[in-house]
């Protein structure tokens, strides 16, 4: 069989989405040796007789787009030919002929909190999502949560879907070498000890509930502990910078950019505590990438965040400064929780692997 992958997803500065196609895709290949893979974009350094990768020249792929987008047509078999099985890896489909059409869906944010979403990918994706789920014969998503979620807002049964959970990527451990780690940390301007946040800055992260708990914070805490925010400028994230001049914590707040993945475990692992507040997320990899550097963690208890910590964070209500405050003061206060859930995360973070990932993706597909 030809199975068709769509990975036209940015490569450089990876966030969720990208981390997931990195991981997966070589291990899905990986395990396949007898059917013929053709991945429409990038090739993630794959090298196997197997795989035929396509990449387009950036004036093509912008012309088919706006096809796609705007006609649907034509199918993508005009570049790369044949395929019998096509997986559509990011909420919508493309034009093609295939007899079995899979389409990942990673969350529905864009449904329960539309506010959290760009006005034009939010109407994008309702104009999309809905007849791509229609044209697909599987739908996969990465928790419970967002499965139960996908087949209320789009009323389809629940074997249409299935759940495969994420790991934690394959570049991120912990590190033990503490001038490696302090030469990190003043490459991304931190000092001293830190609270640390890894994401996009963008609303639905609630880093405005973050940094109101941390202000809340007792000022001992605050002179004891940075508050870190690791990660790329994403949508309205000025909100974000101006309420840390509303508290005149700019010399408390460290704003890091994008952390460069060869940076990425020395930050994890350097720091005291990992909050993740987020209002609503499909899996949450970052928790996951704490655990791995044996790091305690503080999360909302909401969407899936339960499922993949687990009983190895304590957890706050996000749209409650003082519960995510009260979380953060009682897991520094205190080193035997620390080191019960550095040791509970250790567990939990085993229990996910992208190589079984992989089998179950592949598995959905030829089966």
């Amino acid at each position: 069989m030809i199975i068709g992958i769509d990975t036209r997803i940015p490569t450089k500065n990876k966030t969720g989405m990208g981390y997931l196609l990195d991981n997966l895709i070589p291990l899905i290949v990986e395990e396949d040796n007898s059917n013929i893979f053709k991945l429409l974009g990038s090739g993630f350094g794959i090298n196997k007789k197997n795989v035929r990768i396509i990449t387009l020249p950036k004036i093509i792929q912008r012309g088919f787009n706006f096809l796609w987008k705007n006609i649907f047509f034509p199918p993508v078999n005009f570049l790369i030919g044949k395929t019998d099985i096509f997986f559509f890896t990011n909420f919508v489909d493309i034009p093609v002929t295939a007899e079995k059409k899979v389409l990942l869906i990673p969350d529905v944010a864009f449904k329960k909190f539309p506010q959290f979403i760009e006005k034009k990918n939010l109407v994008f994706l309702n104009k999309n999502v809905s007849k791509a789920i229609a044209r697909s014969d599987k739908i996969i998503t990465i928790s419970e949560n967002a499965k139960k979620e996908i087949c209320k807002y789009y009323k389809i049964p629940s074997e249409k879907v299935e759940v495969v959970y994420l790991g934690c990527p394959k570049n991120v451990e912990k590190v033990k070498d503490k001038n490696l780690i302090e030469v990190i940390k003043k490459k991304y301007g931190i000092e001293g000890k830190y609270i640390l946040f890894v994401g996009t800055l963008e609303p639905r992260k609630n880093l405005s509930g973050l940094i109101e708990a941390y202000n809340s914070l007792d000022d001992k805490l605050k002179q004891e502990y940075q508050l870190v925010l690791g990660g790329a400028k994403g949508w309205h994230y000025d909100k974000i910078f101006d309420i840390v001049k509303k508290y005149q914590l700019e010399n408390r707040v460290v704003f890091t950019g994008y952390i460069d993945e060869n940076d990425r475990s020395a930050v994890y692992s350097g720091s005291s505590l990992f909050v993740y507040p987020s209002f609503y997320e499909g899996f949450g990899i970052p928790v996951l990438e704490a655990f791995t550097c044996g790091i305690p963690v503080v999360c909302a208890d909401t969407s899936s965040l339960p499922e993949a910590a687990g009983d190895a964070a304590e957890y706050c209500q996000p749209d409650v400064t003082d519960s995510i405050k009260e979380a953060i003061k009682k897991v520094l206060g205190d080193k035997k929780i620390q080191n019960e859930m550095i040791a509970k995360g250790y567990k939990r973070k085993t229990l996910f692997s992208w190589e079984k990932s992989a089998k179950k993706i592949l598995n959905i597909l030829i089966k």
